[in-house]
C-alpha cells in the first residue's frame, strides 16, 4: 500500500513538473509571448518591491512618503542601505529605486538575500522530507509561480513565508526553547507582513495559555519596536494611512494578479454582469471567515489547518498578489510528507500544485475597466477558480469528516 502511495504521489510530481517545464520551454520559444498573463506587465519593474522601498531610506522617514510596509522591513533595509557609499548617499541617486537596482552594491545585497533564501528553503524541505528527500519536489517547489512572482518582484513576503513556516515546523515542539524560537519566528513575520499573525491561532489552540501571552507579547514588541528608529508611534498610523491609499490605488488598476476576495466578486460582475454591493461583500466575508473556522475546527491534519489559515489571509484584505500564493507551499508540503493518505487527498494535491504552477496564456482585457494597469488575464481567472473549488471541497470534506465521527 505504501508503495502504491509513493508511485501516486510521484505521478502527481511528474505532472507538475512537466507543466513547470512546458511554461518554461513556450516562454523560450515564443520570446515570452503571455509573460504578461502571470508576471506583472511592467516588463521594467523587476525587483522594485525591494529596490523602491530601499529608496525610501534614503530619505531619512519612509513613512513620510506614504509607506505601507512595517518599520521592520525598513529596519532590515536600513542595513542593507549602509552598503550605498556616502557620494552617492547625498546625491539624487541615493533616493531613486531604479539606479539602486542597477548599483553594484544594493544588487549583490538583494542577490545574497534571495541565495540565503533558498538555501533556508531546501533546508526546511529537507527536513520535513527526512530521508525520502525528493529532487523533483524540490524542483516542482522552486519553479512554482508563486516562488519565481515573489523573488521577480522581490517582495518582503519572502522572508515573512520562510518565518510562518518555521513557525508551523516547530510551535509544538516538545523542546521549549524550539517552541520560543518558533514564536520568535511568527513575530518576525507578522513584523513584517502583519497577516502571518493569524497563524498564532495554531498556538492560541493548544492547551499552552501562558506560551500563548508569550508569543503576543513578542509579536507586539517586533512590530512595535522598530518603528522607535523612525518616528516612533505615530508612524504606525502613518503606515496604516498608507496601507488605505494602497489599498484604493490597487483596487483602480485593475483585475489581474489580484485574488483577494473583493476581486473575485469584481471578476463576477464583471464577465456575467451582476451588480454587489458593499454589504453583500462584508457578508460574503463573514460566512467565509465562519466557514474557515469551521475547517479549521473540524481537523487536527496541519495541513487543512494551514489552509484555512491561508485562506483567510488571501481573501480578506483589498489585494492580494500573486506572491501571497506562496504561503499555499505550506500545506502542500505537508499534505505531501503525510504518511497515510485518503483518496480525496490525491485531489487536493493536485488542486494545490494547479494554483501553484505558472501558466502562459492570455489577457482578457474585454472583461476589465478601461485603460486598465493591470487588464484581467486567463491565468488570474483559473487560480481564482482553482482556489474557490479548494474551498468548497475543504468544506463540504470537513462536513463529511464530522458527520462520519460523530
Amino acid at each position: 500500500m505504501k508503495n502504491i502511495q509513493i508511485q501516486e504521489k510521484k505521478c502527481i510530481l511528474y505532472f507538475l513538473s512537466i507543466l513547470e517545464i512546458s511554461y518554461l520551454v513556450f516562454l523560450i520559444i515564443f520570446r515570452s509571448r503571455y509573460l504578461d498573463g502571470y508576471f506583472i506587465n511592467d516588463l521594467h519593474d523587476t525587483e522594485m518591491d525591494f529596490f523602491n522601498m530601499l529608496a525610501l531610506i534614503g530619505t531619512g522617514n519612509p513613512y513620510n512618503y506614504s509607506a505601507n510596509y512595517p518599520a521592520l522591513c525598513f529596519l532590515i533595509l536600513k542595513i542593507f542601505y549602509h552598503l550605498v557609499p556616502y557620494d552617492i548617499v547625498y546625491s539624487e541617486n541615493g533616493i531613486q529605486g531604479v539606479f539602486l537596482r542597477q548599483y553594484m552594491p544594493t544588487q549583490l545585497a538583494y542577490t545574497i538575500c534571495i541565495f540565503i533564501s533558498i538555501f533556508v528553503i531546501y533546508k526546511l524541505m529537507k527536513y520535513m522530507q527526512k530521508e525520502e528527500a525528493n529532487l523533483m519536489l524540490q524542483f516542482v517547489i522552486f519553479f512554482s509561480g508563486p516562488m519565481l512572482f515573489t523573488i521577480e518582484r522581490g517582495n518582503f513576503v519572502l522572508l515573512a513565508f520562510i518565518m510562518t513556516w518555521f513557525y508551523v515546523l516547530f510551535y509544538d515542539n516538545d523542546d521549549f526553547k524550539i517552541r520560543v524560537f518558533a514564536y520568535l519566528a511568527l513575530a518576525i513575520a507578522a513584523g513584517i507582513k502583519i497577516y502571518p499573525a493569524l497563524f498564532g491561532v495554531l498556538t492560541v489552540s493548544g492547551r499552552r495559555r501562558r506560551e500563548t501571552g508569550l508569543l503576543i507579547s513578542m509579536g507586539i514588541l517586533v512590530f512595535v519596536m522598530p518603528f522607535f528608529e523612525f518616528g516612533g508611534i505615530a508612524d504606525i498610523k502613518e503606515m496604516l494611512q498608507g496601507i488605505v491609499i494602497s489599498s484604493e490605488m490597487q483596487g483602480k488598476m485593475g483585475m489581474a494578479y489580484n485574488f483577494s476576495l473583493s476581486n473575485i466578486l469584481k471578476i463576477c460582475q464583471s464577465i456575467f454582469a451582476l451588480d454587489f454591493s458593499d454589504k453583500f461583500l462584508i457578508l460574503i466575508k463573514g460566512i467565509v471567515i465562519l466557514i474557515c473556522i469551521y475547517i479549521f475546527n473540524s481537523t487536527s491534519e496541519i495541513w487543512k489547518r494551514t489552509l484555512s489559515i491561508i485562506f483567510i489571509m488571501i481573501w480578506m484584505p483589498q489585494f492580494s498578489y500573486t506572491y501571497t500564493l506562496i504561503f499555499l507551499i505550506i500545506p502542500f508540503l505537508f499534505l505531501f510528507c503525510k504518511n497515510k493518505y485518503k483518496q480525496i487527498d490525491y485531489f487536493y494535491l493536485i488542486l494545490l500544485g494547479l494554483i501553484l504552477v505558472p501558466y502562459a496564456l492570455p489577457k482578457l482585457s474585454q472583461y476589465d475597466i478601461e485603460e486598465a494597469k493591470y487588464p484581467l488575464t486567463l491565468p488570474t481567472l483559473i487560480i481564482n477558480c482553482l482556489m474557490l473549488l479548494l474551498f468548497v471541497l475543504s468544506f463540504v470534506d470537513s462536513i463529511v469528516e464530522r458527520g462520519k465521527r460523530k
